[in-house]
Parts: structure tokens; sequence; C-alpha cells
């Protein structure tokens, strides 16, 4: 068995393969942009129904919010600006102790 030959034989089969995958991949490449289209617009239907309750579920929550600002400001109506902070408690004087000294 001759090195060089098995080299040159295994480098042609190579070269062959590249070829063969080269003219097949030019050949399908114009399919390839209607195929993604065609798989888009298959998944549409799909995705509609999660889409619409996405956009549903956006719906109630900016409702709840909305709701609950508008009752905080109805209940905020009666007080003054300002009395939400909590007020500190007054200082308490410690009597001073006397000291002695010894002696």
């Amino acid at each position: 068995m001759n090195p060089a030959a098995s080299r040159t034989e295994t480098t042609f089969g190579a070269a062959v393969a590249t070829t063969g995958l080269g003219v097949v991949t030019l050949a399908l490449f114009p399919f390839a942009v209607p195929i993604l289209v065609l798989t888009v617009v298959a998944l549409v239907p799909l995705l509609l129904p999660v889409i619409l309750l996405a956009a549903a579920g956006a719906i109630v929550v900016l409702l709840w919010l909305g709701l609950r600002l508008f009752g905080r400001g109805i209940r905020h109506l009666g007080r003054p600006r300002g009395g939400d902070a909590p007020s500190r408690p007054a200082p308490v004087a410690v009597p001073a102790q006397e000291t002695r000294v010894a002696g």
C-alpha cells in the first residue's frame, strides 16, 4: 500500500464531497426564503392566542393599577399634606443624679 496514493485518494474524495455539497446548497438556496416565510405564516395562528391573552392580561393589570391609584387619591383627600410621616416622640427628661465624693 502506497501512503502517497492513499493521501491522494482521500483528498480527491473530500474534494468530490465538498463539490457535491456546494452544488446541492446552491440548488436549494432559492427555496430557503420561501420556506422561512411559510414557517412564519404557519406559526402566526399558533401565536395569536398567546398574544391575545397577553394583551388581555395587560389591560386587566392596567385597570387594577388605575383603580388602586384612584382609590388612594380619594382616601387621601381629607388629609393634610405631609401627614403620612410618623411623628417623633417627645424627648423625655432624665433626672440628674447627685454625685458624692467620698472623703
